[in-house]
C-alpha cells in the first residue's frame, strides 16, 4: 500500500507538472507577437537569459554568487559563485561560458562548465512584434547536450518571459528531459526594476524542486553596469542549474554585469570630411548657424592668388521723356496684381535612431532629403550626436532624453559620441 501510495503521488506530481507547462506555453501563445539586440539586468529575470545577446564588440563577464546558510549551531554560510564570460558577435549572436565553482548538479563534479552560444532570431527592438531566441550548448558536469528556446514581449512597463528548454542528459541520470520556465519583469523607472520566474523540470526526478526566484534589479546611474539582489533556490546560472534545485536550500545572493567595449580601448581619428548641410540646422544649433552665415558672407577666393578686381557699377542716365508720345491716345492696358502662389505645405518624414549599450543604433541610417533623425538615449549614461568635422552637436543628451536634428541637402554626415568617441555612425542622405 506504501508503494502503491508513493506511485500515485509521483503520478499526480508529473501530472501537475505537465499541466503547468502546457498553461505556460499557452500563456505565451496567447500573447499577441513583438527582441532586443542586447539587455541588462532590468529586462530579465534571474534564471531566464532569455534573448539576451549583447552587444557586437563587446565582451561580458557577469559575477553571480549565492549563498546559503547551514543548520544551527554552525550556521556555515556556503558561497556558490557562477562566472559568464561572452563575447557579443555580429549578426545578434552570442557565445560564451558559464562556470560554477561549487555545484550540487551531479554527484560526480563539484565545478559546473557549461559551453554555449546564442541568437536572437526575432527583436522587438526591429520590426517583431516579439523577442525570439534560441541557445545550445554542452554541460560538461552532465555530459549533457542542453538547447533551449525563448520568447519574451514588453506590455508597456512589463515584459514576460518564457522558455522550453531540452537536456539530452538530466542532471547526469542518464535520462533526457524537457523543462519550461516562466517569468516577468516590471520597470519601476529608469534605474529599478523587480522580476521573477518559476521553472519546473517535466518528470522531474527525485530529490530536486521546482526553480523560483524573486530580485530587485538595479541599474547604476552613469555606468554600463547593472546589480540584482536575489532570493532563489537556484544553484548556478547554467540551463540546468537554473531549471531545479536540490535539497530545498533558499539562497540569497547577487549578480553584477561588466561590459567591456573593445572598441573603447582603441585609439581613433576624427574624419576630416566635412558635412555636406550646414544650414538644415536644429534651434540647439544656432552658433553653429551664425558660423555658417559668417562663413557665406565672405567673398570666395579667386584661384592662382590673382586679386580680383572690384566690380562698379555703371553711372545711369537719366533719359529725356518725349511728352507728346506719351500722351498719344493709345493707353496701356492695365497690369493685373500679381498674387504669390500658395507655398506647398512642408512635410517632414521622421526616422527613430538611438544609442544603447554604448553603440549608436543603427550605426548607418539612409534617408531621403528633408528626414528628420530622431535620436533617444537608452542608455543610463550621458551622449552627443556631433559631428565629425565640429559644424553641429546635440549637446548633452541625458539618459531617456531625445535630440533630433533635419537633414536636407544630400550628402554623407559622419558623426561621433563626445565622451564616448568610440561611438561612431554616418547618416547617408539622398
Amino acid at each position: 500500500m506504501v508503494k502503491a501510495a508513493g506511485s500515485r503521488t509521483r503520478v499526480a506530481t508529473v501530472r501537475r507538472s505537465w499541466t503547468r507547462g502546457v498553461l505556460g506555453v499557452l500563456a505565451l501563445g496567447a500573447c499577441p507577437l513583438t527582441t532586443l539586440y542586447a539587455q541588462s539586468l532590468l529586462e530579465r529575470s534571474p534564471n531566464i537569459a532569455g534573448t539576451w545577446v549583447g552587444a557586437p564588440g563587446t565582451l561580458q563577464f557577469n559575477f553571480l554568487h549565492r549563498f546559503t546558510r547551514g543548520a544551527p549551531p554552525t550556521r556555515k554560510v556556503v558561497s556558490s559563485p557562477t562566472f559568464l564570460v561572452a563575447a557579443g558577435l555580429p549578426w545578434r549572436s552570442l557565445i560564451g561560458y558559464n562556470y560554477a565553482t561549487n555545484s550540487d548538479l551531479t554527484p560526480r563534479y563539484p565545478n559546473e562548465w557549461e559551453f554555449f552560444a546564442r541568437h536572437a532570431l526575432l527583436a522587438q527592438e526591429g520590426a517583431a512584434r516579439v523577442d525570439v531566441g534560441m541557445q545550445a550548448g554542452y554541460n560538461l558536469a552532465a555530459r549533457s547536450g542542453d538547447g533551449e528556446l525563448s520568447i519574451a514581449r514588453w506590455f508597456g512597463p512589463v515584459r514576460v518571459l518564457g522558455a522550453g528548454r531540452y537536456f539530452s542528459d538530466a542532471y547526469g541520470l542518464g535520462k533526457s528531459k524537457g523543462a519550461y520556465a516562466v517569468g516577468g519583469v516590471l520597470r519601476l523607472g529608469r534605474f529599478f526594476a523587480v522580476a521573477g520566474d518559476y521553472a519546473s523540470v517535466l518528470s522531474r526526478p527525485a530529490g530536486y524542486d521546482n526553480a523560483w526566484s524573486a530580485a530587485l534589479q538595479i541599474a547604476i546611474p552613469y555606468s554600463p553596469h547593472t546589480l540584482s539582489i536575489q532570493a532563489t533556490n537556484a544553484n548556478t546560472a547554467t540551463l540546468q542549474g537554473s531549471s531545479a534545485s536540490r535539497d530545498g536550500q533558499r539562497r540569497y545572493g547577487f549578480e553584477f554585469t561588466i561590459p567591456l567595449t573593445l572598441s573603447r580601448y582603441i585609439p581613433h581619428r576624427q574624419s576630416p570630411r566635412p558635412s555636406a548641410d550646414i544650414t538644415a540646422l536644429t534651434p540647439v544649433d544656432s552658433d553653429s548657424v551664425a558660423a555658417a552665415r559668417s562663413v557665406a558672407a565672405q567673398p570666395a577666393p579667386v584661384p592662382n592668388g590673382i586679386a580680383a578686381a572690384p566690380v562698379q557699377s555703371a553711372p545711369v542716365t537719366p533719359q529725356p521723356v518725349d511728352s507728346a508720345r506719351a500722351s498719344s491716345s493709345v493707353s496701356p492696358a492695365p497690369v493685373p496684381s500679381a498674387r504669390p502662389a500658395p507655398t506647398p505645405p512642408r512635410t517632414t518624414t521622421i526616422v527613430k535612431a538611438g544609442m544603447r549599450d554604448m553603440a549608436f543604433r543603427p550605426l548607418r541610417i539612409q534617408v531621403a532629403a528633408g528626414t528628420t533623425v530622431v535620436w533617444t538615449n537608452s542608455d543610463a549614461m550621458v551622449h552627443t550626436v556631433t559631428s565629425d568635422d565640429g559644424r553641429w552637436s546635440s549637446g548633452a543628451i541625458e539618459p531617456g532624453a531625445t535630440w533630433r536634428r533635419r537633414f536636407d541637402r544630400p550628402g554623407t554626415y559622419t558623426f561621433h559620441c563626445t565622451p564616448h568617441p568610440f561611438m561612431k555612425g554616418v547618416v547617408v542622405v539622398r
